[in-house]
Order: C-alpha cells, then structure tokens, then sequence
C-alpha cells in the first residue's frame, strides 16, 4: 500500500479535498453554482479534473467562477466578465 493510500481521512491531499469539495456541489441538486477560485492550490492534472467536473455542472447547471486561473477560463468558460477596480468592465 502507497503512503497515499495510509493516510488518514483527515489529512488528504489539499487537491483531493478541492476535487471531493467539487463532487459534492456536482450532485447537490442545486441549479446555479458559485465557484470561488476552485483551482488555487491545485497541480496540473488536479486542474484538469476539475475542468472535467465543472463541464459536466454546465449540462444542467448555470455555473458563475470567480477565478485568476487562465488555464480554467480557457477549458471550461464560454463568457467572460472583467472586474476591475472593484467594478465590472
């Protein structure tokens, strides 16, 4: 068994946590999702699972992301908004 594998439910990886945290609002039957900054601290292929997930939330949800990762934007955003100053440009 992996060192992975022998950690404790308490300590998982900070990537795991944000992916299971993603899961659970994909099956919370809540129609319009609120993200804020759901890739900050995650590593490539994290990234990408989560690109993966907030797809699938957009079938049959409205998903809003609040984000300064380009990487998420360009895999999972049809429409951006600017804010700038505090503003909306």
């Amino acid at each position: 068994m992996g060192a992975k594998e022998q950690t404790s439910v308490h300590l998982i990886w900070r990537s795991d946590a944000k992916t299971c945290s993603s899961f659970s609002v994909f099956f919370s039957g809540k129609h319009i999702i609120v993200l804020d900054e759901p890739t900050a601290g995650l590593d490539g292929r994290s990234l990408q699972t989560c690109i993966k997930i907030i797809n699938e939330m957009k079938k049959d949800k409205i998903v809003l992301i609040i984000t300064h990762d380009i990487e998420l934007i360009a895999g999972a955003c049809k429409k951006l908004c600017l804010a700038r100053s505090w503003k909306l440009a």
